[in-house]
């Protein structure tokens, strides 16, 4: 099959362009009604903001955004500075807001990045550029011959064009002559002439002019000598393309053809899976290996494997014939992907420099086709090869796919065992608080079900140590890890009712307040009194059934006969310790009422102590009354005997009205 243009617009949704030489994809243009280009629209804006950090301004001119204008896209013949100067330094000296300006866009917007504007107008035409109020001109870069270069610069000065106004020849002009030169001149005058007088006759913002369709601009800058044949499977568009080639090349017009076939305009030429690896990750090669290409934002990253290809007894040549092959498959892949900005090559690795030298050579053959400007590096002594390609519009991934909605576009989604874990620890954290009656946790169903399933003990042990109930959901419409997590909060009680948790205040008979720490109560729901044991934990009676020498000697010499007067009702203890003491706190609890009678009532008794002397030469197991079942024995030394951690760490002081025998000011006693 010859070299052929072949357009399929049977969908109005979306228009696609292929070139195709010899039944191999070449290049490949698509656009779709949601990602319309801008690039090359003319309009009539309104400056709106001048940001003089940015040295740049931003132009209303009907878009979605406003547009993007640098300095250097300023033509400083039709905005010269307002300060008389021929140039301005600044973008202030040539913007302010409300001015209305005539601008085109130059690179189209993608991501975040508004689209970039210009005041530098260029209209193309097929075989010129017509640039009105502007002395550029000249002949394409890409024209290398210095025989040919030279015979159309004479043909440029022969042109009649408007003063002020500048002309290049296109890389399709080179086998040109005089006259369809001049036809084209012809055209683009025509053309510009009608946009200067609609940016007088119309209001700023609006479109002074827009680019043509994607079939006949695709026609204009792609067809070449060597295409001999135009499909298009659309009458229409066929009409419109027929006009174009009567206007501008009337004697091309003979391979222009409308195609009537009853299968698909590409399936007929094999290309739609060439299509489709466009968009994948992988391209395999012909020789086995495959290319690996990752876009980022910053950069793009292709790596060369050698797969099933390996010939036998030469690693070298082996890697060479893989590189080859790898370095003419990724220069086409740039221009079907439209991938732009850095693009690091890793090629397999050769010791051979006469080897690297020949894929540098191949690749940069290769890109001489490529229309965008391009830097290419040498391969490096790790292997790596970096270009730098122009980004002429978005890649055909962007305008053509969206963002996975579970994953977000990153490429993978949490595992069912992670976000199982993810939401029972939000899960704890909020049934921590102690503030919710009832929780639901929504959850995507696979989530769900693990966490039903291999995590039912610890729900059930939440609910057990929070007082709270817990309902886990399968919910529709979450994703990994997405979580919905609700609380219905517990009724608030009277105030009166309600132990505080934090700490407890007692009073002593002399009116004094004692606040004491109430560790170990921590995770404890508040309960009322009346819900509260009305038996003190331990009594009075406990403590001196078995009292300790030590304690009976002090109690003697506090007190003397009236032990049982007003000393014993002044008796309190006072806690100590650091972090040992959680665990250990004993709860005061209401005195019961007495019952009614004709009699009296008597005076209340005084509050609950515990004392933890143990008696002296005891080593059993003793069990403190207010620990949680922990067995601790008790030191058989004496009790001012500080080598002992746990007489240390769970120690009472019995303090009295008198001084102790032996010393001590008031508030000495048994320790």
């Amino acid at each position: 099959m010859a070299k052929a243009m072949l357009i399929n617009v049977t969908h109005p949704e979306e228009s696609r362009v292929a070139i195709v030489n010899n039944g191999v994809l070449e290049s490949f243009e698509i656009e779709t009604v949601q990602h319309g280009q801008l690039k090359g629209n003319i309009y009539r804006g309104i400056v709106r903001n001048v940001n003089h950090s940015l040295q740049a301004a931003f132009i209303e001119f009907g878009g979605e955004r406003d547009g993007f204008l640098p300095l250097d896209e300023v033509n400083y013949q039709v905005l010269p500075a307002r300060s008389g100067k021929e140039k301005g330094h600044k973008i202030e000296d040539h913007l302010r807001p409300g001015l209305e300006v005539t601008v085109q866009v130059v690179k189209d917007g993608f991501g975040s990045k508004p689209p970039t504007l210009s005041t530098f107008i260029s209209l193309p035409g097929r075989f010129l550029v017509l640039t009105p109020d502007s002395d550029a001109g000249g002949v394409s870069r890409k024209i290398e011959n210095e025989e040919q270069r030279e015979r159309l610069r004479r043909v440029l000065s022969e042109l009649k064009s408007p003063e002020g106004a500048g002309l290049i020849v296109r890389t399709a002009g080179i086998d040109q002559n005089k006259t369809e030169l001049n036809r084209d001149l012809r055209y683009l005058l025509r053309l510009w002439l009608n946009i200067q007088e609609a940016a007088k006759s119309h209001p700023a913002p609006t479109m002074l002019y827009r680019e043509r369709d994607l079939a006949i601009r695709t026609i204009r800058d792609y067809l070449t000598a060597d295409i001999e044949e135009i499909y298009i499977d659309d009458e229409e568009v066929h009409r419109r393309a027929d006009n174009w080639f009567k206007a501008v090349m009337p004697t091309k017009r003979k391979v222009l053809k409308l195609y009537t076939g009853a299968a698909p305009l590409f399936a007929r030429s094999n290309i739609e899976d060439q299509i489709e690896q466009i968009f994948k990750r992988k391209v395999n090669l012909r020789s086995g290996g495959g290319i690996i290409i990752d876009s980022t934002e910053a950069l793009t990253a292709i790596d060369v494997n050698s797969g099933k290809f390996h010939r036998s007894g030469n690693i070298e040549d082996t890697a060479l014939q893989t590189n080859l092959e790898a370095a003419e498959e990724i220069c086409r892949q740039l221009r079907l992907r439209d991938l732009g900005g850095i693009i690091v090559i890793d090629f397999i690795d050769m010791r051979s420099r006469r080897n690297t030298r020949s894929i540098e050579k191949v690749v940069r053959d290769a890109m001489k086709a490529d229309k965008a400007r391009h830097d290419i590096t040498g391969i490096s002594k790790l292997g790596l090869m970096e270009i730098s390609r122009q980004r002429l519009k978005p890649t055909k991934v962007a305008s053509t796919f969206v963002d996975c909605d579970v994953c977000g576009g990153d490429g993978v989604v949490r595992a069912v065992e992670s976000a199982s874990l993810s939401a029972l620890r939000k899960l704890h954290t909020l049934a921590a608080r102690g503030e919710a009656e009832s929780i639901r946790l929504g959850l995507p169903a696979d989530v769900a079900i693990h966490l039903l399933n291999f995590k039912r003990e610890e729900i059930f042990e939440l609910e057990q140590r929070h007082r709270c109930t817990i309902l886990v959901v399968a919910q529709e419409g979450l994703k990994r890890p997405d979580a919905d997590l609700s609380e219905t909060k517990r009724g608030a009680l009277p105030a009166a009712e309600v132990m505080p948790t934090a700490r407890v205040e007692a009073r002593t008979d002399d009116g004094k307040r004692k606040k004491r720490s109430r560790r170990g109560e921590r995770d404890r729901t508040p309960r009322p009194l009346s819900a509260q044991a009305t038996t003190p934990a331990v009594s009075d009676d406990d403590l001196v059934e078995e009292p300790a020498p030590e304690v009976l000697e002090a109690e003697g010499a506090d007190e003397g006969d009236g032990a049982t007067g007003e000393a014993g009702k002044r008796r309190r203890r006072r806690r100590r310790g650091g972090r040992g003491r959680r665990g250990r706190g004993g709860v005061v609890a209401e005195t019961p009422a007495p019952a009614p009678s004709a009699a009296p009532a008597p005076a209340a008794p005084p509050p609950a102590m515990e004392i933890l002397v143990p008696p002296k030469g005891t080593t059993e197991v003793y069990f403190p009354p207010s620990m949680t079942g922990r067995a601790q024995e008790a030191p058989d030394g004496e009790p001012g005997d500080k080598t002992s951690s746990w007489w240390q760490r769970f120690r009472r002081v019995l303090k009295t009205d008198e001084p102790a025998p032996g010393g001590g000011g008031q508030g000495s006693g048994v320790r």
